[in-house]
């Protein structure tokens, strides 16, 4: 009879959990609204920064509304400021890698083309797990992704993951990190079974290795900071990070020697698993 209770009492933990909301964001900020007008001074800066709040909330919640037409609708970058703080305490908390195995190819341009993710080895029918909470948007073939699963963090934070044999969850689902979303394989556009891994900002692809230590499975940290250049391409920082901006000239051995670091550190701060070419205008992690 007690192992019965204490069966009940863990399933019942398992399912409050994964019912679990995200702060709800309007309330959060009538709130902020409340405490700015509770002042006795209000300065230009701080209203400022609470429209910039405002206005980013509501992309996200356009993007919200948008995105459910298409596997993903990314927001114009020129609409976005050119850096945001995000809190991934709720939506990462409980991070875990999606599989263990060798990164194959990393993120960024590859055979004249954007690779918008990380390919992570397997062998067909291993289990591919969810990196963290969330809700199941798409589950099912699509393009040269072929079999796929796409989660919903919250704040406009997603994940992808591609080339599965067979899909486990279904559209609308309430997913927990290190559930199984499927089984690897090779189906769409593939050389050989692996995992194709993507982490998406509002649509927009970004480095998933630029946030997350792969090696000891875990994130940097839990507040990062996602930067616009000139081109309008997304990175995504550790908040604490110190990010220089390439100029025309610089090269990633430059910029090593600059910071006094070798090469491979640099790459590694960066997510970058082979050489890249460094564009002008390129953000990079420097600490």
């Amino acid at each position: 009879m007690f192992f019965i209770f204490l069966i009940i009492i863990i399933v019942s933990g398992h399912f409050a959990r994964a019912i679990k909301s995200p702060p709800d964001a309007d309330s959060i900020y009538l709130k902020k609204i409340d405490e700015l007008f509770e002042k006795q001074e209000i300065t230009a800066k701080e209203i400022e920064l609470l429209y910039k709040e405002i206005h980013y909330h509501e992309l996200v919640k356009f993007y919200e509304n948008k995105k459910q037409n298409a596997l993903f609708w990314p927001i114009p970058a020129k609409w976005l400021p050119d850096s945001i703080l995000l809190d991934l305490s709720y939506n990462f908390s409980d991070y875990c890698n999606p599989i263990q195995g060798v990164i194959t190819s990393g993120f960024g341009w590859r055979d004249g083309r954007m690779h918008k993710g990380i390919d992570i080895d397997l062998r067909k029918g291993d289990p591919v797990k969810a990196v963290a909470d969330g809700t199941v948007r798409f589950a099912g073939k699509c393009g040269g992704w072929g079999n796929v699963v796409v989660i919903d963090h919250g704040h406009g934070i997603e994940t992808l993951y591609a080339h599965l044999s067979k899909i486990l969850v279904k559209q609308g689902q309430q997913v927990l990190s290190e559930q199984i979303l499927g089984k690897g394989g090779n189906t769409g556009r593939s050389r050989g079974p692996h995992l194709h891994f993507e982490l998406r900002y509002l649509g927009h692809p970004v480095n998933p290795l630029s946030l997350i230590k792969f090696e000891e499975a875990e994130l940097y940290e839990n507040k990062v900071l996602c930067m616009k250049n000139n081109r309008d391409e997304l990175f995504i920082f550790p908040a604490h990070a110190r990010i220089h901006l390439s100029e025309k000239g610089e090269n990633w051995r430059k910029i090593a020697k600059s910071c006094g670091k070798n090469i491979k550190e640099l790459y590694h701060l960066n997510g970058i698993i082979r050489p890249l070419y460094l564009k002008p205008n390129t953000f990079v992690r420097v600490e």
